[in-house]
This record gives C-alpha cells, sequence and structure tokens, in this order.
C-alpha cells in the first residue's frame, strides 16, 4: 500500500520538476524569439551585460556564448562587446557589422 501512495509524489517529481528546470531565465526571454543562432547568442551575450545576476550570480557566460557563435565577424563582434574594446571592431570585414559593432561596444 505504501508505494501506491509514494506512486503520485513521484510521477509529480519525475514530471513536473524536469518541466520547470527548463523554463527559460529572464534575460533569455526577448532572445528565445530569435530564429537565427548567432543571433541568438548575441542576444544573449547583450542581455547577460545588462543584467549582472545571469546564471551564476558570480560567473561570466559571455565568453561561451561568443564560442558558440558561427559566423566570423560576428564572433569578432561578440568578443568586442565582451571585453568593450572598440579596436576589435576594426577585424570585422563586413562593413555592415562593423557599425553594428561600433555601435554596440561601449
Amino acid at each position: 500500500m505504501k508505494t501506491f501512495k509514494l506512486f503520485p509524489i513521484a510521477l509529480f517529481v519525475a514530471v513536473i520538476f524536469p518541466v520547470l528546470a527548463m523554463a527559460e531565465s529572464p534575460a533569455d526571454g526577448n532572445c528565445a524569439s530569435i530564429p537565427e543562432a548567432d543571433r541568438k547568442n548575441l542576444c544573449l551575450v547583450k542581455a547577460a551585460d545588462k543584467e549582472k545576476k545571469f546564471g551564476y550570480e558570480n560567473k561570466d557566460h559571455r565568453n561561451y556564448y561568443c564560442s558558440l557563435v558561427k559566423n566570423r565577424d560576428m564572433q569578432t563582434m561578440c568578443y568586442a562587446i565582451v571585453s568593450g574594446k572598440v579596436a576589435s571592431c576594426d577585424l570585422i570585414v563586413d562593413p555592415d557589422i562593423e557599425k553594428e559593432c561600433k555601435a554596440s561596444v561601449k
């Protein structure tokens, strides 16, 4: 009889908790709607920059998101945003991305 009483609790833990764990953090709420992976990772970097308590409170995951960017120019822009160096934007070949980089870097 005890096993039948514990079954609903075990079912609840097995089904509900993984669903809650997959819920998005507040920072990637706006980024979840972006279909392109490179732009989505750039959005996560910018969102993590604005919100200091992103992920773990004392961890900075922005370099990881930059490593996921496939396009070389966008990856260079991502690392320029993380480092805050406008001079890194000069390494970008595409002029549109270079302008976006210089506008994004503080």
